[in-house]
């Protein structure tokens, strides 16, 4: 049986069907990290873990990851629900914690915050030469670093022009500002 419709053709159906699954994901997401989240401040808040600072760094840190955990076991995103997990811990659960548990989980997550993004950084670095089909133009790459010091200031100076419009004490354009993270 030959089929006459066309495989690429568009259904009305199936568009609508796709972003209700996009919203169903990402408000279900948000919900669940937010809950996890409320969770966490609230266990912080009345119970009498404040006297065990290390379980109560431990909980803080583990409630996040559960909150991912929780989104992918129900098949949602648990970048967007560890996201909004973090963000509802920061507003309430933080303030609750003892002042010791304050300084262990923020250190917990410097510490963390800076051996992943090196790890991070070295796997992109080492796998850049462990492929072996890279064609590198030094041509390309100069217009692309000059197309990004452009982009750059056409962005940061009338930024700045327009930030310093409303302020008393006023932002410096200097050329840090604008090629800070090429030098």
């Amino acid at each position: 049986v030959v089929s006459t419709q066309s495989t690429w053709a568009f259904e009305v159906e199936a568009f609508f069907r796709t972003i209700g699954n996009f919203f169903f994901i990402f408000l279900g997401s948000i919900g669940l990290g937010a809950f996890i989240g409320v969770l966490t401040s609230l266990l912080t808040k009345f119970t009498r873990i404040r006297d065990f600072p290390l379980l109560e760094t431990s909980l803080f840190f583990l409630m996040s990851y559960s909150s991912y955990l929780l989104a992918e076991i129900c098949e949602m995103s648990g970048i967007v629900s560890v996201l909004f997990c973090g963000i509802f811990q920061a507003h309430y659960t933080f303030h609750n914690l003892s002042l010791e548990s304050k300084l262990r989980t923020q250190q917990l997550f410097e510490v963390l915050h800076f051996l992943l993004e090196n790890f991070i950084f070295s796997y992109i670095g080492v796998s850049m030469f462990t492929f072996s089909h890279h064609k590198f133009q030094f041509a390309f790459i100069l217009a692309a670093f000059f197309a990004i010091a452009v982009a750059r200031a056409a962005n940061i100076y009338p930024l700045s022009f327009l930030l310093n419009l409303g302020r008393r004490t006023r932002f410096q354009q200097i050329s840090s500002t604008c090629f800070g993270s090429l030098a």
